[in-house]
């Protein structure tokens, strides 16, 4: 009688399981569905393009001398430029040193597909493609927002590293190793925590600024020279 209770015990538990699978099976499916359907948000680029036309053009490459790059003098220059002191120097640590400023292999695999892309289909299409990734490859929130990040800032900067007309804030040299240097930079203006002064007076002014840095970047590489 006894063996009889437990053998019911066990079948209930077992049936028990066996209906539950489902359920669970299907929550984790749902929330796989739901990261695959995640978008960037690019309304940041969107409105800081309307704000760029209005501000002057600066000569970014008379605050280099050589080798050696007037980092204060730079970040001035760019503060000026947007109209509000946002930009922090520190955005610029990495130029001229050996420093990886990407933070995994992960990133490095991301930015050199980005960058291939970048040369060949244009801006636009890479961060479809690159928005596209970041869900295939399932990455978390804290990473598809950082790429979110980097996506608006590029855009922002207008720079072109294909061989088409100039209509851009700079036209760099056509190559992956120009647009894989560029992107790598921009992913470190993200990652520093440090690129911008905290609560600046327009929100929209420091990825305007932090663009301006790119641009800036891009034009003192050999790499990226017209």
């Amino acid at each position: 009688m006894k063996n009889i209770k437990k053998m019911k015990s066990k079948l209930t538990i077992i049936l028990v399981i066996v209906f539950l699978l489902p359920t669970f099976y299907s929550c984790s499916s749902d929330e796989t569905e739901l990261k695959k359907e995640r978008k960037f948000d690019l309304s940041t680029a969107k409105e800081g393009l309307k704000i760029i036309k209005t501000l002057p053009k600066v000569d970014y490459k008379k605050f280099k001398s050589g080798d050696k790059i007037d980092k204060i003098g730079l970040t001035n220059a760019i503060n000026m430029q947007v109209g509000e002191k946002v930009l922090d120097i520190r955005v610029f640590e990495t130029i001229n040193t050996q420093k990886k400023s990407t933070e995994s292999d992960l990133d490095t695999e991301i930015l050199e597909i980005f960058s291939i892309d970048w040369e060949n289909i244009g801006i636009e299409k890479a961060i479809f493609n690159l928005n596209n990734l970041l869900n295939e490859k399932n990455v978390d929130d804290n990473v598809f927002e950082k790429y979110n990040s980097f996506s608006n800032i590029l855009l922002l900067s207008e720079i072109k590293v294909q061989s088409q007309p100039k209509n851009s804030n700079y036209q760099a040299k056509s190559s992956w190793s120009c647009a894989l240097k560029i992107a790598n930079f921009t992913l470190s203006t993200v990652a520093v925590g440090a690129t911008c002064v905290p609560n600046p007076s327009t929100p929209v002014a420091c990825p305007i600024a932090v663009g301006y840095a790119v641009i800036a970047y891009a034009e003192m590489l050999m790499e990226c020279a017209e």
